[in-house]
């Protein structure tokens, strides 16, 4: 006898298999499941529009028909439902998990090409464990009840992913050479407290500054990947987060001794590169992806004890989701035309240490030699024009008053 109290998952279903409806329904049942068959997605859809809210998932025969009196064909079906699935979603602001359910046969082969890649969002784990989009009913019905189940108990998370962030998401999915499970995990964890924080009233943002740090690091490593930052900006696979920072903001990366382009050539904007520096600022715990133990907890939350620091790393977060979207776009842009970008400039202050030059000075009163500039005081910079000295202490210069790549902090005149 059934359990009148027992909390079922709804889930609307389209197959025109009439027959296997009630065997289904039943075998859903015992999975916690409420499955709702229709014969054709124009039954389906209506009552999908008339509670949309009811409904956790869909499952959708490979097969099937547009309408009663239409023959079943995977491409017509299959393209005019999802775009109508995608179309509903937005206009809902919520986006309704589908899963494609196929009899197999023939009907595989182009089963993968028409399935688009929103699933990716909420069934990736599928995919990843199958190399499928799609679940077979010969062999795949209890997995697939058992992968709606989940997705149903994180459908907090699933329209984070697939609405409410979706193009946030769609962005670190496209980024490669990164650990993008551990990218979009910490920053929904993030985003859920912030949009649902009724149901997560043990969130600690206290210790999620580090995690926000964390994505970013994901980010440059995509950058690095792509070609966008030099690999200078990392050492044995460790990423330098402050000089990948510096790069993007087209600031001399002293230790990595690298800048974009030259003096005024930047990659990201000064509110993207405000929102690094900020994000890195407060998230300086580890500049590598690793937990933070007790004592460093502790360090967080000395920092900060007014107990409004949520409302802090909520709106790092909703810079960091900008500088995602950025970053994706600014990635395509390099790898479509790398001619419209600045090459790297690489730093070597050594190339003037100890050398004997003759200086010069340039209209702004500035002593220099080729690329460096050289500290002196103002009332002797017109005696020492042309005159023969030795540099040294040169450094890469990271002051943006001066237009000299270098500065020698020292010089001595030669002995003879």
């Amino acid at each position: 006898m059934e359990n009148k109290s027992t909390r079922y998952i709804e889930v609307l279903w389209v197959d025109d298999e009439v027959q296997l409806h009630v065997p289904y329904k039943n075998l859903a049942k015992l999975n916690g499941i409420n499955l709702v068959p229709f014969e054709c997605w124009a039954d389906a859809e209506k009552e999908l529009l008339n509670d949309y809210n009811r409904w956790e998932a869909i499952i959708l025969d490979g097969k099937c028909k547009l309408t009663k009196h239409e023959t079943a064909n995977s491409v017509s079906f299959l393209s005019q439902v999802l775009a109508d699935i995608a179309r509903h979603a937005s206009e809902k602001g919520r986006t309704v998990p589908w899963f494609i359910l196929s009899a197999g046969g023939s009907e595989c082969g182009p089963l993968n090409d028409l399935i688009n890649k929103e699933r990716m969002q909420w069934d990736a784990g599928w995919t990843e464990k199958t190399h499928k989009k799609y679940y077979s009913k010969a062999t795949d019905r209890g997995e697939l009840f058992n992968r709606v189940k989940l997705i149903a108990s994180i459908s907090d998370e699933v329209r984070i992913r697939t609405s409410l962030h979706a193009d946030v998401f769609r962005a670190i999915n496209s980024l490669e050479g990164i650990d993008k499970q551990a990218a979009q995990e910490d920053l929904t964890n993030i985003l859920a407290a912030l949009h649902f924080r009724e149901k997560h009233k043990d969130f600690k943002p206290l210790y999620f500054y580090t995690r926000l740090r964390q994505i970013l690091e994901h980010l440059f490593r995509a950058a690095i990947h792509a070609g966008l930052i030099p690999d200078k900006c990392q050492e044995k696979g460790k990423i330098n987060l402050n000089q990948c920072s510096l790069y993007l903001a087209g600031k001399p990366a002293e230790i990595a001794q690298v800048r974009y382009g030259s003096k005024n050539d930047r990659l990201a904007t000064p509110i993207i590169e405000n929102g690094i520096k900020n994000i890195l600022e407060l998230g300086n715990i580890h500049s590598h992806t690793v937990d933070i133990t007790d004592a460093e907890k502790e360090i967080i939350e000395d920092q900060f004890r007014t107990g409004k620091s949520h409302y802090v790393l909520f709106g790092l977060c909703m810079i960091l989701c900008d500088i995602i979207l950025w970053l994706k776009e600014t990635i395509e842009k390099y790898e479509h035309n790398k001619d419209d970008f600045k090459t790297c400039t690489y730093l070597n202050p050594a190339q003037y240490e100890g050398k004997e030059v003759i200086l010069q000075l340039d209209d702004k009163n500035n002593v220099f030699y080729g690329d460096c500039s050289v500290l002196c005081n103002k009332h002797l910079c017109e005696s020492l024009k042309n005159k023969k000295v030795i540099l040294k202490n040169v450094v890469i210069n990271k002051s943006d008053k001066c237009d000299y790549l270098y500065f020698a902090k020292e010089f001595i005149e030669p002995e003879n």
